[in-house]
């Protein structure tokens, strides 16, 4: 199952921990895991470990601690958690700390294509 894009404009990932960050910039692709939670308490619903993907996206910019740029993505910038997230038909930011260096990341992303998956069969609706 997947969230529909509704959905994903309401979702938060505060948290939860993300596992499995793995960006590819030649085939154009973020995949990552982590819990989500769509919609405000108490009538919004917890995803458990749903599989995240944006592709297709036309650019990427990797800004550490809000001045540096990262010129070339490696492991130790993939983020442990996500702390912010924003989503429009345009841009998709993703903002929290590092697995690596442990420093506030921003992930700004251009005309992405976004989905969230999950299994049914692992949620509850808390």
């Amino acid at each position: 199952n997947s969230l529909t894009l509704e959905q994903i404009k309401d979702v938060s990932f505060s948290d939860a921990p993300v596992t499995e960050f793995v960006l590819d910039a030649e085939k154009n692709e973020i995949l990552f895991k982590s819990d989500a939670y769509v919609g405000c308490a108490p009538t919004g619903r917890w995803f458990d470990d749903c599989n995240i993907s944006i592709r297709e996206f036309d650019s990427i910019s990797i800004t550490e601690e809000d001045t540096q740029v990262v010129s070339k993505y490696t492991d130790e910038y993939a983020l442990r958690e996500i702390c912010e997230f924003e989503y429009s038909d345009e841009t998709i930011v993703l903002r929290g700390f590092t697995v690596g260096r442990g420093l506030w990341t921003e992930f700004k992303i251009s005309n992405g294509k976004m989905s969230i998956a999950y299994d049914e069969s692992n949620q509850n609706s808390e």
